[in-house]
């Protein structure tokens, strides 16, 4: 069935009003208004919520017409598909600060570091107290032995100093692991007073009554510590089984000036590990935690 010439040019006046009407450019309704605006208030808050400090391009997810965002001046009306991503070249947001929400790593480090803290406190104590233990029970053997023998015999001396060497060395090696106790203490609460004061000064900068601790550099070495305290007992016991150990030796062996012997074990042995203990915890303090404990 064909069309007779006035259907087809019926049909030609509808397609060239057709191209003219979809080559008009269109008026913004009040619904794409609300779509800009929509897009706009997401790219603001999109802007809002980062805490970076300085970027060389910001991107954005598309789903319109450009965002309205500060220092950018797109062309006004240009469309974009929806879902594509536009990054705005030489856009540099503000910095701002990082709060917990937005650095889950310090809060779980916060956290973290107090338990260790407490972890490193009553490692302290349990080493002491396992000290304490161990001498008092080869003291109290060592007594056994004096009333099995009745007299202070040769059998009696031998077992004296064989007992008496091992707890000096147990009691060095328990020392020993106090210093590296202390050492680990130190680092974590530095740990802690870092992140504390980084808070205070970024995200409760209006807090001002802080009483917690946010010092970085304080020594592991303090004169009036406990842990000093607790060091300077388990440094006396060590000493004093040394001195023990040795009298009983020169006994055996029957030396002429036991007891200037003994008490010069007593105090080289008492010296060493003070004086060693303090200078090891505050020349290691002075450095990095990585070269402190692991030398590099």
């Amino acid at each position: 069935m064909g069309l007779d010439t006035k259907d087809a040019k019926g049909w030609g006046t509808r397609l060239a009003r057709w191209n003219n009407k979809a080559l008009r450019p269109r008026k913004p309704t009040a619904a794409g208004a609300e779509v800009a605006e929509s897009d706009s208030s997401k790219a603001a808050q999109l802007t809002q919520n980062s805490r970076t400090k300085s970027v060389p391009a910001a991107c954005f997810q598309k789903q319109g017409n450009v965002p309205s965002v500060p220092g950018f001046s797109p062309q006004a009306g240009r469309a974009f598909p929806y879902g594509s991503t536009i990054c705005l070249a030489g856009y540099h947001p503000a910095p701002e600060t990082v709060d917990m929400e937005s650095s889950p790593f310090l809060l779980t480090e916060y956290e973290a570091c107090f338990e260790q803290l407490r972890y490193y406190d009553t490692r302290q104590d349990d080493v002491l107290k396992y000290l304490f233990t161990l001498s008092s029970a080869v003291a109290t053997a060592q007594f056994a032995i004096f009333k099995l023998f009745g007299a202070p015999t040769e059998w009696f001396f031998a077992a004296q100093s064989f007992l008496s060497l091992i707890v000096f060395v147990a009691s060095v090696l328990l020392y020993l692991m106090m210093l590296q106790n202390r050492l680990y203490f130190v680092f974590t609460a530095r740990q802690i007073n870092a992140i504390r004061k980084f808070m205070l000064e970024t995200e409760a900068a209006t807090f001002t009554q802080n009483q917690l601790y946010t010092s970085t550099s304080f020594s592991a070495f303090k004169l009036r510590s406990v842990h000093t305290f607790q060091l300077l007992g388990a440094a006396f016991i060590s000493s004093l089984f040394g001195a023990a150990s040795a009298y009983g030796f020169l006994q055996l062996v029957h030396c002429s000036c036991i007891a200037v012997v003994a008490s010069a074990v007593l105090a080289i042995v008492g010296f060493a590990e003070v004086v060693g203990g303090a200078f090891y915890l505050k020349r290691s303090s002075e450095k990095s935690a990585d070269v402190a404990v692991h030398g590099a």
